[in-house]
């Protein structure tokens, strides 16, 4: 780790001065960053697929084939396991819909399935 000028107390290496606090806080802007992309870590898509990664309850859009895809998602998961994918809007042509099966779940490898 790197140790800048000022953070010396004594002048040799080994003699670090944390500081006491900063300004502004990392971890409430993380947060808020997190919680505005969360729709990315759930649904993604690419120009032949659309990939359900997390299971969370909500309405999700993706651009197959350069044209939207919306998804409904409905789930109590993990307490229950149960959760419904309903695709309410889709491009014509062929594309493809791929969940996750998590690594716990019987036959799942943490993989895509379609």
């Amino acid at each position: 780790m790197q140790i800048r000028e000022g953070h010396l107390d004594q002048g040799n290496q080994h003699d670090y001065v944390r500081q006491r606090w900063f300004g502004c806080a990392c971890c409430p802007p993380n947060v808020t960053r997190t919680l505005a992309s969360l729709e990315h870590f759930a649904v993604i898509g690419n120009a032949d697929e659309v990939r359900v990664h997390q299971y969370m309850t909500g309405r999700f859009s993706a651009a197959p084939l350069g044209s939207e895809a919306t998804l409904e998602v409905d789930t109590n998961y993990p307490w229950d396991g149960k959760v419904r994918v309903v695709v309410t809007k889709a491009p014509g042509g062929v594309w493809a819909l791929t969940v996750r099966v998590p690594p716990w779940r019987p036959g799942g490898d943490g993989g895509a399935q379609r």
